[in-house]
């Protein structure tokens, strides 16, 4: 029993660890454009929304970003959500989609990683919330969990609006 309730105190402290304040708060987005998924077509992401928004990095090959699949899913029924495709091929991400659904309003490649360094993921799944004037204002590490919703985001949101 005194394990089972010092292990819980462990998880808690991970937890807190994998939620360091990112430095990119309250900068403003990396301005280097992304590739469109299937499209022949390339977006500086401020020029795409003018409204409260998401950016999700995921990838098929990610078991976190499948277990976070249903709260990407709650998340973009309140904002939309752009999805970024980390190191991962057109076929695979098609299969992941047509598996856990398609919660993205538009999906970006990242093929080479090189625009998650810009943005400072560390591993994915990693998920950002941006405000209307472009500046990151929260930023999640790991499978985004619907309590993570409920606790913090769904407020950010209002609040934002």
């Amino acid at each position: 029993m005194i394990i089972f309730a010092i292990n819980l105190d462990v998880k808690k402290e991970d937890k807190k660890i994998d939620q360091l304040k990112s430095p990119l708060i309250n900068k403003n987005i990396p301005k280097n454009p992304i590739r469109l998924f299937q499209k022949n077509e390339i977006v500086e992401l401020k020029n795409v929304y003018n409204e409260l928004y998401a950016i999700n990095f995921f990838a098929s090959w990610c078991l976190p970003c499948k277990i976070e699949a249903p709260a990407i899913k709650l998340l973009s029924e309140k904002i939309p959500v752009f999805g970024v495709a980390f190191k991962d091929e057109e076929k695979n991400i098609l299969d992941f989609l047509k598996t856990f659904g398609n919660p993205y309003d538009k999906i970006g490649i990242d093929r080479n990683g090189l625009l998650g360094i810009e943005w400072g993921v560390y591993g994915i799944p990693e998920t950002f919330i941006i405000n209307k004037k472009g500046q990151i204002i929260y930023k999640y590490t790991g499978p985004l969990e619907i309590d993570e919703l409920e606790k913090n985001i769904y407020d950010l949101i209002k609040n934002e609006r």
